[in-house]
């Protein structure tokens, strides 16, 4: 007997394939164990979940190992010159900060500390204030970003 119950995993995966390429915002939709499973070890798709999560570059390869698998010379190619473009590592809290800023550069600390709040990244912070001015403090000592102080921002 067959069913016509449709699994939302199955949905989403031919809706990827019938693109023809991989819809990002598909990919972050899913969750952490759908993905891993409709990527397994394909390379190109554990580069494109990489990309829809925000993840760093080394977890494909952790995500290859973990599955058995090297990676050819080509592979390590690609991953290497993703790590350059993906910059220094950043904690989950310094990324949350840099796409922040990317989309408001001249919001201030107050404004950040509020969005903070309900942000992921600063759930274990008791002073949000605290938390996202150490964190715009490193960004700047490594040059990542640039911020005029607070009494110019007035």
């Amino acid at each position: 007997m067959t069913s016509n119950i449709i699994q939302f995993a199955d949905y989403r995966e031919t809706r990827l394939k019938d693109a023809g390429r991989f819809d990002l915002n598909e990919l972050a939709a899913m969750s952490y164990s759908g993905a891993l499973e409709w990527a397994g070890a394909d390379f190109a798709r554990l580069v494109a979940v990489a990309e829809a999560r925000d993840y760093r570059p080394e977890w494909v390869v952790h995500q290859l190992a973990d599955r058995g698998h090297e990676l050819s010379a080509r592979q390590a190619q690609t991953i290497d010159s993703m790590i350059v473009a993906a910059g220094p590592y950043l904690t989950q809290r310094e990324r949350w900060l840099m796409k922040q800023l990317s989309n408001s550069p001249d919001a201030t600390d107050e404004q950040l500390a509020a969005l903070a709040i309900d942000a992921h990244a600063y759930r274990f912070c008791r002073d949000f204030r605290r938390c996202v001015g150490n964190d715009v403090r490193k960004l700047t000592a490594m040059g990542l970003i640039e911020r005029r102080s607070e009494r110019q921002h007035a």
